[in-house]
């Protein structure tokens, strides 16, 4: 029962707690059960409520779990059943009482598990422990695929959170290669797995045969007959079954392309919102001061050194623009270039005027005089901004 419920944990959620809670009332029974025993099987119902999304009893059993491994004196037991506390409190949204299990299942195994390890380091990220979390991670040895992949998915997470989107990229390209290879490793085990079977059952076939030609030749070639008719079977089936994991594994690297460039669009579009609000910001500012000087003019001034820092952020987040908008239309001057990026910016005509100095009519102009400038002529033609926007 206890080992059906973890067969079931990838396909049934539901059906998994009734079964753990079964494997659980069973062994308790038992005359002879032991309390590290009982602890594990508790463990493993908090686990079949965790998988069902019900937090609140998984939290009940994990408690009740972790009294029973402090009956036993087992430190690894006692270490476990913290690690699977603190991802109950951490889906639960109590990050403190996340870290706090964490540190407690970490110091129970004595600094030696990876896994409780890089789970340490992730409850440093929820609870917004930057700093923490980044000379954690940096004490942390790993070597096999899935525990890299966890690695620099942690250390992608914590760049983002810096806004240090360069290494976010850089950490989730290696995130990215190391679950390639992590499922590479799985497809060649299970190669393997089934040649060796596929080798022993010719094998087997092969001592049987011999045996038999002491015997009966007849029942020989009767035998020989059966076990190559079997082995082509088999050997068809196999084939199948590999193409089915194949298409499997395409269809799911496809996802994960799929799912990868829908988050750097999201976090593109959440550079671009920074350094909306930051050129918002300065113009805020700006209006502020001028109003305690007395001053009615609101004008926002950027210093050179304000648009050399825009350049930068906008032709490295927006693929370039800045250099395929000059290639493409080589006559713009530098002041037509600035205009461009604001509208990339998707800077509201009110904002543009702030910058310019000029009211926002004479912004409508400019808008209208550029068109001409980008090759926009004619009715139909769409919005400069509209164009600037998806270039």
């Amino acid at each position: 029962m206890e080992k059906l419920s973890k067969v079931l944990g990838n396909s049934n959620p539901r059906a998994v707690v009734l079964v753990a809670r079964k494997a659980d009332r069973i062994y308790s029974g038992l005359p002879n059960a032991t309390n590290i025993n009982k602890a594990y099987f508790r463990l493993q119902v908090t686990d079949a409520l965790l998988l069902a999304d019900s937090l609140d009893l998984a939290e009940e059993e994990c408690v009740a779990a972790i009294k029973l491994t402090k009956l036993t004196g087992d430190s690894i037991c006692i270490s476990d059943a913290y690690q699977d506390m603190a991802s109950i409190l951490s889906q639960k949204k109590d990050y403190k009482g996340s870290l706090w299990c964490s540190r407690q299942s970490c110091e129970l195994s004595n600094n030696n598990d990876v896994s409780k390890l890089l789970n340490l380091a992730w409850a440093y990220l929820d609870a917004d422990s930057l700093e923490r979390c980044k000379v954690f991670m940096n004490k942390i040895k790993v070597d096999k695929p899935n525990d890299l992949y966890i690695y620099y998915y942690i250390r992608h997470l914590a760049a983002t959170k810096e806004h240090d989107y360069s290494n976010a990229v850089s950490f989730a390209d290696s995130a990215y290669h190391y679950i390639e290879e992590m499922y590479g490793n799985e497809l060649n085990d299970k190669e393997k797995y089934y040649t060796s079977l596929v080798t022993a059952q010719y094998e087997k076939g092969i001592s049987e045969e011999k045996a038999n030609l002491l015997i009966w030749v007849i029942g020989l070639i009767v035998l020989s007959a059966i076990v190559v008719v079997i082995f082509i079977v088999y050997a068809f089936r196999q084939y199948k079954l590999k193409a089915k994991r194949k298409i499997k594994y395409e269809k799911e690297r496809h996802e994960m392309e799929e799912k990868t460039h829908e988050e750097e669009l999201r976090h593109k579009e959440i550079q671009l919102s920074t350094m909306r609000s930051y050129l918002l910001k300065k113009i805020n500012i700006a209006k502020r001061i001028e109003e305690i000087r007395g001053n009615k003019k609101d004008v926002v001034v950027l210093t050179e050194e304000d648009w050399e820092e825009i350049r930068m952020f906008v032709d490295n987040v927006e693929g370039n623009f800045i250099s395929r908008l000059r290639e493409r239309f080589p006559n713009l001057s530098d002041d037509d270039v600035k205009f461009m990026i604001l509208l990339r910016l998707k800077m509201s005509s009110k904002a543009m005027g702030l910058i310019y100095n000029i009211s926002e009519k004479s912004i409508r102009q400019k808008l209208f005089v550029y068109k001409s400038k980008v090759g926009l002529e004619g009715g139909n033609s769409p919005s400069l901004r509209s164009f600037i926007e998806a270039f």
